[in-house]
Order: C-alpha cells, then structure tokens, then sequence
C-alpha cells in the first residue's frame, strides 16, 4: 500500500485495522484494473500507448547512471518517431502498461528502472494482452538496447553524483572507488524491496556486475538452435558504447537491429533530436556546445587527466578484463601522472568544468545536483571551522 506510512500517521496506531482493510482494498482494485486492461479491444487502448492494431512495440533501455540513457531515449523518441515506446521516455506515459515492476520480479534486478539489471525473468515487460505467465523465463521480450560506458569516465562521474547512492557523499574519488556501494533505486523506495539494497564491495564490481547481466541477457536470447531456419532470437538486441552517442553513422549502425522490430520502422533514419541553446534534458532540449564538450572530453580521454596511476591500478585490478573486452571497451593501464592533479590548479577547474558540462548534457536524475551541493557545503563548513579555529 503505497499511502501506507501517511494513512497511518492520519489514523494513529489504533486504526491499523482499518489500514490493513484498506490496502487489501486497493490490491483488489489494482489486479481488477490488471484484468481490465488485459481484456482492452482494439477500440479501447490505454492513453499514449497504443495504436488502432494494438500496441505500439516497446523498446527497453538499459545503461547504468550516467551512461547517456537520456540522451538515447530522445535519439530513438526522435527518430522513430510516434511508432514506438521508449520504457521511462515521453512516449511511455504510463510505464505501468509497460512493465509491472513487482510481478515476479528476481531480487534486486530492478525491471522497471532503465539503470538495472538485465534479466529474461522480467516478466513486467509481458503485454497486458497476455494472461499472466507462471514463475520462470519469459518466452519473448521486447527489443532492449544496451549502452555502456567505459568504467574510468564512469566512476569519476558516479564519484561526482552518485544519486540513489547510500554511503558516504564526502569521500574523495581515491576512497570512493576503493568504499562499499550500495543503494535503492528511489522508483522503489517505499516498496518491499527499500530495505534490501544492491551491495557491492565498491563501485568497479558494481559495473562489472551490470555489465555481466547484458551479457547473459544477449546470450540467453539467442536461439540456440543454428541449423533450424525458423528458429527466432527471443528479443531483438542492440549494444552500443558511450562514444558511438558521439557519431551518427556508427550510432546508426549500432541500432541497425532496431529496424527489424516492425516493417513498419524498417526504413527509419536514426537522427539527433534537435540541439538547442542550452541544456534542458528534461524538456528534451540537447545543447550543440556541451554536446561538442561532452564529445571531446570522452573521444580524447580528457578524463584520464583526473586519475592517479595508483588509483587506475586498483580500477584494474578490480575489473573484469574479459568483461571489458567482450562489451566493446578497453582496458587503460597508462595515467597520464602519478599523482592526482591539484584541486585548485587551473588545469583542474578546466577539467572539472568540461566534466560538469558531461553530466549536465548526459545524467539522468533530477536530483543531479543535490549530492555535489552537499558536498560542497560540507566543504564550505568545514573550512569555516579550521579558519575559525586558526
């Protein structure tokens, strides 16, 4: 019951009957509502979600925080136009129709949240015009396309804004990346899964574990059966890396497979939404300069300015090098200094500024700004207290 904690600070401990009563209610009226949509003709589709022949075909995102999940939800919105539905985009309103996050859903992987695990056990992603399937596998899935980013630029991106991220937002980059990871996707905060966080010893095995679920997702898809003709993958799989974002003929031949969801997008030209002024990524405006930023701060591995080699050594030692490998990536082993480069230098605060721009262009959390602004005021606080204890 989602209004459980406010109903019961509105009736006090006493009317915890009646609280019971009314969430059973609701539960009711929730798998009633299922049946109905479940039984929807043609002539009665949900709002924004299907056409006159049924509906629109569904195409999942997923790419971890700050990987550009933003931005290629507007690429393919734009581009494919009103023929599809991007799970968390404009075009899925109601995500609801899309996939029931709580039905039979594996532990800690998240359906629903486009930054989760990939799983054929997903069952949230089924129609709402097939009956409900028993527990295990489902037996064909919708599109899903993948984005990955190298783990270097990542980290120090999640170090910056690591939102839904429970530990300690003072950290420095070194003690973050060697830290403890966990969180709660705030989509499910309030839910039976609030108590249970995704754990990791620290970020690196984070990614890496992300990073082994497409993996196995894409494995398992693919039909086994090579000889038979007729055999069919059971989802349509597309994987591209962060830098392809950057360049329009590779990002069209990386969702190539995209145009054989339905004959009816067979001929679609994959094209940037159109870039704007300024940056308003929730108003699904790109700004041309922070995009051009963001493009050479990544192509030209300006990041690999922010690491030590001391700490690029324990990202290595932490990774997965095979799993590096087999999504498209590499491993760095040279930094480009020994030692981090001074907060105050000049070269820092151009870096940190371009790599500002990187997240205003590609994060994904309107709530982007609050870890750095608390850190920040904690940094202010505590040189208040050591200027005032001199």
């Amino acid at each position: 019951c989602w209004q459980a904690a406010a109903l019961q600070a509105q009736f006090g401990s006493g009317g915890e009957s009646m609280l019971l009563s009314l969430c059973a209610a609701l539960a009711s009226a929730e798998h009633a509502a299922e049946r109905v949509s479940s039984a929807l003709t043609a002539t009665e589709p949900p709002r924004g979600s299907s056409t006159k022949e049924g509906y629109y075909p569904l195409i999942v995102i997923k790419g971890e925080r700050h990987t550009g999940t933003n931005f290629i939800t507007n690429v393919l919105e734009n581009s494919f136009g009103s023929g599809i539905r991007v799970l968390g985009g404009a075009s899925d309103p109601d995500p609801m129709i899309s996939c029931n996050p709580f039905e039979r859903e594996p532990p800690l992987t998240y359906c629903c949240w486009k930054h989760g695990y990939a799983s054929t056990f997903c069952h949230g992603f089924q129609s709402p015009d097939l009956p409900a399937l028993p527990a295990g596998a489902v037996a064909s899935l919708p599109p899903h396309v993948f984005l990955v980013r190298s783990p270097y630029p990542w980290l120090l991106s999640m170090h910056d804004e690591p939102y839904d991220y429970d530990g300690d937002l003072t950290f420095n980059f070194s003690q973050f990346i060697r830290a403890p990871f966990s969180y709660v996707p705030r989509d499910y905060q309030g839910s039976s899964l609030a108590d249970k966080p995704d754990y990791h010893a620290n970020p690196i095995q984070l990614w890496n574990a992300k990073m082994r679920s497409y993996l196995q997702f894409e494995s398992d898809v693919h039909s086994k059966d090579e000889l038979d003709v007729h055999s069919k993958d059971r989802a349509i799989v597309a994987r591209l890396t962060h830098e392809t974002l950057f360049d329009i003929k590779s990002l069209t031949k990386s969702l190539a497979p995209l145009l054989n969801i339905s004959a009816d997008v067979k001929d679609t030209v994959i094209e940037y939404p159109p870039f704007a002024k300024y940056n308003n990524k929730f108003g699904d405006t790109f700004s041309k300069a922070d995009f051009q930023e963001a493009k050479q701060y990544e192509v030209e591995q300006r990041w690999l300015d922010l690491l030590s080699q001391e700490d690029l050594d324990f990202i290595n030692m932490e990774l997965e090098g095979t799993v590096v490998e087999q999504v498209g990536l590499q491993v760095v082993l040279e930094a480009k200094g020994t030692k981090p480069v001074p907060q105050q230098s000049r070269r820092r605060r151009l870096q940190r500024s371009e790599h500002m721009r990187m997240l205003r262009l590609l994060d994904d959390s309107d709530l982007m700004s609050r870890a750095v602004r608390n850190r920040e005021e904690r940094r202010v606080h505590q040189k208040r207290e050591q200027q005032g204890g001199g």
